[in-house]
């Protein structure tokens, strides 16, 4: 039987990620689908929505076989360490045929050649030298990526993979497949329905009878968490598929819904009483940004007012966030580019439990399949172990009801029978 990775968030899971899973079976008929998803924190630089083990049984009574987790900090960072981590687990997992992904252009051939160009010694080297320039100080990274792309290769077509989300994560997962000589074989799929931060979703009156057909009936999960939010559970229904929408229901009853607003006192008081030097080192920390996120928090009284004093066109409220939460957590560059030492299993089906036991006799990263077994892990994965077990604590105090420090070290993963 084939195995395929998706490497997700699911924050919420809905029809456009119905849609991929039903398209992955579709293109290579039995096939058992793995999640490698984002725990507690998402790429954003945000909380997820629910609990990583709720998004864990939603995907997996939607389809998905198997949901192991990109713990913290991989799961909060941008798309090259994002990436490079996901690959990394995926790859020693020693079960994986295909990578699958979804992308804006769904063309594997043009993700390639952008993605083995920007490798190129020479792009490297321009793209350093551009990011120390004094004139260029007030721009990020993706910006002058892109105008170095422009500027070299004259080819509009590939240079627009480079403003879509999905074509930016589909380019470091194929540089990252082929830094870590993978065999995996990379698979896109075409990204169908709204924007990826579309914050409108499309008219409920739109969908016809089998919505995941039906693009009108995809909305972004930007939207989806912003109808979660403000106006609950039965906002979102059209868009997600039946199972999911019951499991996020009650996680809502239950006031297990995630804000970083919730945090608010807790990241001000942290930058105001902190002396920005202790933090320099902390990873997306650089051009005096940890001044600035000090002294914003001195000015500030909202969550919102903090972000926006201590935004500019180099930093994205995106990275301003990653820095953030790297700095309560103390997270180091260092840290990102050491590759995870473990992984952990958050739910599962009966195939998923048959591929597991293949891969307890051929992984070569440790599989977590049971709350204690993070105390015989050996000491760097052990010290891995610590800082997720930080970040879990910081999430509970993100929920609409405070949940105690080390409620996720108690849950067993979810078993569907």
């Amino acid at each position: 039987m084939k195995t395929a990775v998706i490497i997700s968030e699911y924050n919420p899971f809905h029809n456009g990620h119905q849609y991929q899973i039903d398209r992955l079976r579709t293109m290579l008929g039995e096939v058992c689908i793995i999640a490698i998803m984002s725990g507690s924190y998402t790429q954003r630089g945000e909380p997820a929505i629910f609990p990583k083990h709720v998004r864990a049984q939603a995907a997996v009574d939607c389809g998905i076989s198997l949901v192991l987790e990109l713990p913290f900090p991989y799961s909060c960072n941008s798309a090259e360490f994002f990436a490079e981590a996901a690959v990394s687990i995926a790859d020693r997992l020693g079960v994986v045929d295909y990578l699958c992904f979804g992308s804006e252009s769904g063309e594997l051939s043009l993700i390639e050649t952008v993605s083995d160009k920007l490798s190129s010694e020479e792009f490297r080297t321009r793209l350093f030298a551009m990011q120390r320039a004094p004139e260029n100080a007030h721009l990020g990274r993706a910006a002058l990526t892109q105008q170095l792309y422009a500027a070299m290769y004259n080819a509009p077509e590939q240079t627009a993979l480079l403003s879509r989300p999905n074509d930016i994560l589909a380019i470091e997962y194929l540089s990252a497949l082929k830094r870590q000589n993978s065999s995996i074989r990379p698979l896109p799929v075409r990204r169908f329905g709204a924007e990826h931060n579309s914050t409108t979703p499309p008219e409920p009156q739109l969908l016809s009878e089998k919505p995941v057909e039906n693009h009108s009936a995809i909305a972004s999960a930007t939207s989806l968490r912003t109808l979660l939010r403000t106006e609950g559970a039965e906002k979102i229904a059209p868009y997600v598929p039946e199972n999911a929408y019951l499991i996020y229901r009650e996680c809502i009853e239950k006031q297990r819904v995630a804000d970083m607003d919730n945090l608010t006192e807790a990241i001000l008081a942290f930058f105001r009483l902190t002396d920005p030097d202790s933090i320099s080192d902390t990873a997306e920390i650089t051009g005096g940004l940890n001044y600035r996120l000090c002294s914003a928090a001195k000015k500030a009284t909202s969550l919102e007012s903090f972000f926006a004093l201590a935004h500019t066109k180099r930093y994205t409220l995106a990275r301003i966030r990653r820095a953030v939460w790297n700095c309560l957590l103390a997270v180091t560059e260092k840290q990102l580019k050491t590759p995870p030492a473990y992984t952990q299993l958050l739910a599962t089906d009966d195939k998923g439990r048959e591929v597991l036991r293949r891969m307890k006799k051929c992984a070569s990263i440790p599989i977590l399949t049971k709350p204690s077994d993070y105390k015989l892990l050996p000491e760097n994965a052990h010290r891995q172990a610590a800082v997720v077990h930080r970040a879990d604590a910081l999430f509970t105090l993100a929920l609409a009801k405070s949940a105690p420090a080390f409620d996720f070290i108690t849950q067993s993963p979810y078993m569907k029978k």
